[in-house]
């Protein structure tokens, strides 16, 4: 298909066209930058990315192109399955205004070659519905922004990694602005660039600005569904009347949503400093770096003074501590997640509280205040039959592993997959808890060797869909942790499910102590949580407590073999089912 539709552009009279440009070279590195920048700012005071799938004759998909700027878009891809793309890409740029930019969608593995093309008739940028092959390192050379596609919290960093600097969100439709905004929340994942597409529509492109999206990608509902149509067919006359009739209107309206969403984000940025602008993903390791930084301040020699320079364990003994751990995790049921914005203090009292509650498993996050101060006293403190762990560690605070070792902590956890993470946690008898979405991200982790699997965000899918997935086989041997989704209501459900023990967050331990001192919002989450969110914070441990007794019942019934083990259990279960 890919090549039939590389044929089909081959014979666009492309010299006519733009006979100074058809030959353009690959760009200095710094000038290949300093276009990318710009083009990022474009696309973000755009807000919206205009997708003209044209299968009509180019004539009609540039004229619809021009219509659409009159209206306020001031961003439009052209997707490579259009009718005769490059024409319509080349004659978009000769006739639309500078402050436009215009770019090629839908190109795959086979095409990535086009992009020299795209880039000679004045493409700024180019997405894909996948990762191709030298996709991003190609769009690099051009000068023109990659925007692949990710649907994971996983596949958005390892694309982050790679310096792409906007990541396509595909298929939005299976997800919602919530769980954007949900992952955006997580410490150093707000660095990330996003562009959801395949579901974003007019009536909620404004919730998904509000979960933080760069910009939003949207086709027919937004340009009409008449170019999309091939002509002859029988549906063109109706939609060419719906577009004059109805859909002209609702985009005008989304154009003018957008210019005062440009305007607003202009006034936030004069107001602050220009690193909160929208950059390219260089800007993850300061964010991470700055963390990093602000921890380094704590007094942990005068804290643990005998374990501050505690050594890698012997692998014995470092294996039966996370056995340990694996048991300690399951019999809590429930990881409370301290996410904690204010005093390390009021951290530290709000886990005696929830201990006191029935809580035998905490994290503290590394954006927290303070957090080696919050975790050393919190293993000083709590019972030794409380276990803590360190949570949001990322590529860059790997090495900060061995501090929250010393510290007491017992486990590790992560929104996605840091590169030596799950090694560094081995070797200090840690409980690596990676992040992962798939079953096969799943199983890719368990063939490493990871104990616990963080199913992060939980709320894209459900109990039943887990529950699916460990009824399958091997893959009952998958030991999960939802998380990122799991509320009181739905607890329950997700141990019937299969869940080895859930993350609860700000639903569990309260809002308030996520929220930065001074803030207006401070006062009415502290009541919040005397009313009503501590009584039902209880009632998720005594479900907990309950399902304890019944697991250590069921045990007491069954082999050992049958208790929650580490992953190698699964190589022999694997390999039996091959043999």
């Amino acid at each position: 298909s890919a090549t039939s539709t590389k044929s089909s552009t081959s014979t666009t009279p492309l010299s006519a066209m733009l006979p100074s440009t058809s030959n353009v070279s690959k760009l200095p590195k710094a000038e290949a930058r300093a276009k990318i920048q710009d083009t990022l700012k474009s696309l973000r005071r755009a807000g919206v990315l205009a997708i003209l799938r044209a299968k009509g004759s180019p004539e009609v998909a540039i004229a619809r192109a021009e219509e659409l700027v009159s209206m306020g878009c001031r961003a439009i891809e052209v997707t490579m399955d259009s009718t005769d793309w490059p024409q319509v890409l080349g004659e978009m740029r000769r006739r639309l205004p500078t402050d436009v930019v215009v770019g090629l969608g839908t190109v795959m593995d086979d095409t990535v070659c086009d992009l020299k093309l795209a880039a000679s008739l004045g493409a700024s940028f180019a997405l894909s519905p996948i990762d191709p092959v030298g996709f991003v390192e190609e769009c690099k050379r051009r000068g023109l922004v990659a925007i692949p596609s990710a649907f994971s919290s996983n596949e958005c960093w390892d694309l982050q990694r790679r310096g792409v600097p906007l990541i396509k969100l595909f298929h939005a439709s299976t997800i919602s602005p919530a769980i954007l905004k949900s992952m955006l929340d997580v410490g150093p994942l707000a660095s990330l660039n996003i562009l959801p597409s395949g579901g974003v529509s007019p009536e909620n492109v404004e919730a998904w600005w509000s979960a933080g999206a760069a910009v939003v990608g949207m086709g027919s509902n937004l340009v009409g569904k008449d170019i999309a149509i091939s002509p002859g067919s029988e549906q063109l006359e109706a939609a060419v009347s719906q577009w004059k009739a109805t859909q002209r209107h609702i985009a005008k309206n989304v154009f003018d949503k957008a210019a005062k969403r440009a305007e607003s984000l202009e006034l936030k940025q004069q107001q602050q400093p220009p690193s909160s602008t929208l950059t390219t993903s260089s800007t993850t390791s300061t964010s991470a770096t700055s963390t990093k930084s602000s921890t380094s301040t704590t007094p942990l020699s005068a804290m643990l003074p005998s374990t501050s320079n505690v050594s890698k364990l012997p692998k014995a003994e470092a294996r039966a501590k996370i056995q340990d751990t694996l048991k300690s995790l399951r019999r809590a049921g429930v990881l409370a997640i301290l996410r904690a914005k204010g005093s390390p203090e009021v951290a530290i009292a709000r886990a005696e509280e929830l201990v006191s509650m029935g809580c035998r498993a905490i994290e503290v996050t590394m954006d927290s205040t303070d957090w080696p101060q919050v975790l050393g006293e919190m293993r000083r403190r709590l019972p030794t039959d409380v276990v803590v762990g360190l949570g949001t560690v990322m590529d860059d605070t790997v090495c900060d592993l061995k501090l929250a070792a010393s510290l007491g902590a017992s486990f590790a956890l992560s929104p996605i997959d840091p590169v030596g993470f799950v090694e560094e946690c081995k070797r200090r008898g840690l409980v690596a808890i990676p992040s992962a979405f798939s079953s096969n991200e799943c199983w890719d982790l368990q063939r490493r060797g990871v104990p616990l699997i963080k199913l992060f965000h939980a709320s894209t899918i459900s109990p039943a869909i887990l529950k699916s997935m460990l009824d399958v086989g091997p893959l009952a041997s998958l030991n999960i942790l939802p998380s990122g989704g799991v509320s009181p209501e739905n607890v329950e459900a997700w141990w019937s499910a299969g869940a080895a023990v859930v993350g609860m967050g700000s639903n569990l331990v309260g809002k308030d102590i996520a929220i930065s001192p001074g803030s207006e919002q401070l006062e009415a989450a502290v009541s919040q949580w005397k009313a009503t969110q501590r009584h039902i914070a209880k009632n998720v441990f005594d479900k907990a407590a309950k399902r304890a007794e019944s697991l250590e019942l069921k045990q007491q019934q069954q082999p050992p073999s049958s208790t929650l083990t580490t992953s190698s259990t699964t190589s022999t279960s694997a390999t039996s089912t091959k043999s």
